[in-house]
């Protein structure tokens, strides 16, 4: 092979090398075609929650809503705290909030006192931590079924008492009147009610000029209802079935179908 002819072979391997390059790029620019589109995707949607997040017209989760699956995993817990909301805020009758994915309504104590109630940071005595309720001869009316996951089984809360008329009141049924005092009497005690029986227990204990306590509701649970002159409440918790909490479409397992799913999918996409 003289020198020209090596020449023409060489020049012929570089352009095949060259040819075989390019060919293997154009290949992995489809193979990787996907991801680009998939990452896309997912900015323009995260794009789109941030704006929605902005304008308030969607809330994707809160701070304060926490959940657990019991370890049976036959029961799913969601527990508000209210730490989601700003300490000072005043609550007038009549008004509505929204905290840990759960419907309140604020209303005209049954006794017929009407003040407010307020997100507090201090309480007279040791209950909860951070935010809590201060139902200040008010009525504060939790919405269970609000949550999306149905009908609860259970309901709980801390709180304070520090004097005045307490009411509680489960599906529109009163368990007390509209001028009872302390929750402990309550304890083993069962009721009534449009959706069936419910029984209350109460753990609770003296403190100077009151009692600390957590009562708990068992049974169904559309609403409660619970209002004082002097008292404060904390850890509102609702439990459901795990069945009826498993909502078709629901990824992040908020109870609810939007677009926070579809972002929960493509951040677990892959291996």
């Amino acid at each position: 092979m003289n020198a020209s002819e090596k020449e023409a072979f060489f020049f012929s391997v570089s352009f095949f090398i060259e040819e075989l390059w390019r060919s293997i790029g154009r290949v992995l620019a489809v193979l990787n075609e996907p991801k680009r589109n998939l990452a896309n995707l997912r900015n323009q949607i995260n794009t789109r929650i941030f704006i929605m997040n902005t304008t308030q017209t969607i809330a994707l989760a809160t701070a304060s809503f926490i959940t657990t699956i019991s370890a049976a995993s036959t029961s799913i817990i969601t527990c508000i705290d209210f730490e989601d909301l700003s300490a000072g805020t005043l609550y007038t009758p009549v008004s509505n909030f929204v905290t840990g994915n759960i419907d309140v309504a604020v209303i005209p104590h049954p006794m017929g006192t009407a003040f407010q109630a307020e997100v507090v940071t201090t309480v007279p005595a040791p209950m909860g931590s951070g935010n809590r309720l201060w139902t200040n001869n008010v009525a504060a009316e939790f919405f269970s079924a609000s949550s999306g996951y149905g009908l609860a089984t259970g309901a709980s809360f801390k709180y304070a008492y520090m004097g005045g008329a307490n009411y509680l009141e489960v599906n529109g049924f009163p368990i007390t009147p509209s001028m009872w005092n302390n929750f402990g009497p309550l304890s083993g005690s069962s009721f009534m009610t449009s959706l069936g029986p419910v029984t209350i227990s109460v753990l609770e204990g003296g403190v100077p000029g009151g009692f600390v306590g957590q009562l708990e509701i068992t049974g169904d649970i559309e609403r409660f209802k619970v209002a004082g002159q002097e008292l404060w409440l904390d850890d509102v918790c609702f439990e459901y079935p795990l069945a009826a909490a498993m909502v078709a479409g629901d990824a992040d397992g908020d109870g609810k179908v939007n677009f926070a799913d579809i972002l929960s999918v493509l951040n677990n996409w892959g291996p």
